[in-house]
């Protein structure tokens, strides 16, 4: 518990930023984070990275992960606390994470919930899975895994476009 716990205090907060290169917070990312999820997070922040280094293409800048994308959310809440759910099974677990955004936030009184999916690895529990419940501002998110690859998939795209466009 001690993992999420961690996770769910520093997670709010932009001194800590596990992106997936640095300066992202590499500790924060071992700590928190299975290494499957690791592994994704770090493909797309590379395939994002070489993105955004190609000449004007058509299309949106792919966005680099950082907190608000673990979260998926523009703006960083203002706290998050954790209350452990009820599923469980031998390696797995799952955790319900309460955030909300205080009066000095473009989403004042906002609460969303989300759930995050636990993985027992060397006897601690790291997040191999996040996802957002529907709120007044967002639909239900797609899990974290799945939006890293949206935005590996988009990073790609990009590239391609760029070398039809590329003089031969």
């Amino acid at each position: 518990r001690a993992t999420v716990q961690s996770f769910a205090g520093d997670l709010p907060h932009p001194r800590t930023n596990i992106g997936a290169k640095p300066p992202a917070d590499l500790r924060a990312q071992e700590q928190w984070l299975a290494p499957a999820l690791i592994a994704k997070l770090r493909q797309a922040v590379t395939a994002v990275e070489q993105a955004r280094k190609l000449p004007e293409v058509e299309g949106p800048d792919p966005r680099v992960p950082d907190n608000g994308s673990v979260l998926d959310s523009w703006e960083l809440p203002s706290h998050c606390a954790a209350r452990p759910a009820a599923q469980k099974t031998n390696r797995k677990n799952t955790v319900q994470l309460l955030c909300s955004w205080g009066p000095k936030t473009n989403y004042a009184g906002l609460k969303r919930r989300y759930t995050l999916q636990l993985i027992q690895v060397d006897g601690d529990y790291k997040v191999l899975d996040i996802v957002g419940h529907k709120n007044a501002y967002a639909p239900e998110s797609a899990p974290l895994s799945q939006r890293l690859q949206a935005l590996e998939d988009e990073a790609a795209e990009l590239t391609r476009q760029s070398n039809q466009q590329a003089p031969n």
